[in-house]
């Protein structure tokens, strides 16, 4: 009895250590993946130098522990840590991308178009946002000095052991900029990574395959995976995922070997993991923000399309270059599929005139760009309790009434028509119709704390003297 408890004992033992082996494993996996993709498109699309990534984009965590290092002939970051090696590959007018369940070899073959920005020949004579001439712009109805005491305060660094590294801000009245500003090694012509507001941008190609008449919002998203018989999945709508109230089961959490961590960092295919999830509540009941339901979008729009080559030309042809945005990169997996959730990079600028689409209601220099309704719609708060200030694939501002109680707006401070593209680490592209005002933070915050958008939002408000 007593050899069989010991033997059970050190059965339990072995299964312990496997696991937290195993967990350990699956988070190194993890770390090296981010590192490598990180130091990639920062060096390769944003220019920056290795040493600036190194100190400021992956010193935290495990991360700091795994060796990352830059092939310049190549081009491609590799990160390393006790045998186990990720790389990621730049190619050019595409970006960077990790070579997950797939060889370098294998990923430069594919038949993927590359991205040639045209420039508008005009664009030097006209003023921006539609072309190149210096617009900076200071009106009488600007407390400039307000204006400067809120860019203090973003570019501030009251904890030395905790920066808040912004890198860029950027505010527009009026269609005129009032104030731009960036750290040192930033400037206006640094791509930077949008993170979750890339998922804004998403919201942005859908309305335009709802335009061209190959979408429908409310139509039950078509993914393969969910067509067998008996699936409950096949009642999923396209509204619902753009709302994220799939329904489906999707762990986003950060800090562990996760389904969004293994999505982004670890399969070729980013959509194909968040398709495979089963449901977790009914559908359009619960809200659960989910990087997966965006990648879920990312393939379907993907699926309207008859050959790769339109669809990886599709966002420029139709969204960046109508719009003068020669900086945008979305970056695609390993698959082919933009990672619509999260992988774009753009300058400030590029940033602002997204948000200027949507405050001249998908409007651009007079040509509609957007199907009209569709900002209303994608500002409009979604109809289920638990999703708060979300709308579809954007944020707001607005005060609610759940079930007869009222929940004020997020920022009290700023008007309630105010809503925003946000994203990890302290992006966002804040766009406010009353004040014709859009407003761009651009940084690399990992701690939330340390970083309060809508105190930010809420001194640029009050520079403008009504």
């Amino acid at each position: 009895m007593k050899k069989s408890a010991k033997y059970l004992l050190l059965l339990l033992a072995a299964i312990i250590v496997f696991e937290i082996g195993n967990y350990a494993y699956g988070m190194i996996h993890i770390a090296a993946g981010y590192n490598a993709k990180t130091m990639c498109s920062c060096v390769y699309v944003s220019k920056r130098s290795s040493e600036s990534v190194l100190e400021q984009d992956i010193a935290v965590g495990a991360a700091s522990f795994i060796k990352t290092t830059v092939d310049t002939v190549e081009k491609s970051a590799t990160a390393s840590f006790l045998g186990l090696s990720r790389k990621a590959l730049f190619r050019e007018g595409i970006g960077c991308t990790l070579l997950s369940e797939i060889s370098a070899e294998q990923l430069l073959s594919q038949n993927r178009a590359q991205v040639t920005y045209i420039a508008n020949p005009k664009a030097d004579s006209l003023q921006w946002p539609y072309g190149n001439l210096d617009t900076l712009s200071i009106s009488p109805s600007i407390d400039i000095n307000q204006i400067n005491a809120a860019f203090d305060y973003a570019f501030d660094e009251p904890h030395k052991d905790n920066p808040r590294y912004t890198r860029a801000a950027l505010v527009v009245h009026k269609g005129k900029i009032i104030k731009e500003q960036y750290a040192e090694g930033f400037d206006a012509d640094t791509p930077l990574l949008g993170w979750s507001m890339t998922k804004s941008v998403t919201n942005a190609l859908v309305g335009l395959r709802v335009k061209d008449g190959s979408l429908t919002i409310d139509a039950p998203a078509e993914v393969p995976a969910w067509q067998k018989e008996g699936d409950p999945r096949a009642a999923i709508r396209l509204a619902d995922l753009m709302h994220m109230t799939s329904g489906l089961d999707f762990l986003e959490d950060y800090s562990s070997p996760s389904d969004v961590n293994k999505m982004l960092w670890t399969k070729a295919s980013a959509s194909k993991i968040a398709a495979s999830a089963r449901l977790g509540s009914p559908i359009n009941t619960n809200w659960y923000y989910s990087s997966g339901t965006t990648n879920i979008i990312s393939e379907i729009i993907r699926s309207t399309f008859n050959d790769d080559r339109a669809y990886h030309l599709y966002p420029y042809e139709r969204l960046f270059h109508p719009l003068g945005m020669s900086s945008a990169i979305i970056e695609p997996d390993a698959s082919g599929t933009f990672v619509g959730s999260s992988f774009m990079y753009a300058t400030a600028r590029d940033w602002a005139k997204f948000g200027l689409l949507y405050l001249h209601d998908g409007i651009w220099n007079g040509e509609r760009i957007l199907p009209e309704g569709w900002v209303d719609y994608s500002r409009t708060r979604t109809p289920v309790l638990e999703a708060g200030f979300y709308s579809a694939q954007f944020w707001n501002n607005a005060h609610y009434e759940p079930e007869g109680t009222t929940m004020p707006r997020h920022w009290p401070n700023v008007p309630e028509d105010a809503y925003y593209a946000s994203g990890f680490e302290g992006q966002q592209v804040v766009i406010i119709p009353s004040l014709e005002m859009v407003i761009v933070r651009l940084g690399c915050t990992s701690d939330r704390a340390n970083w309060d958008i809508g105190h930010f939002v809420s001194m640029v408000v009050k520079g403008i003297i009504q």
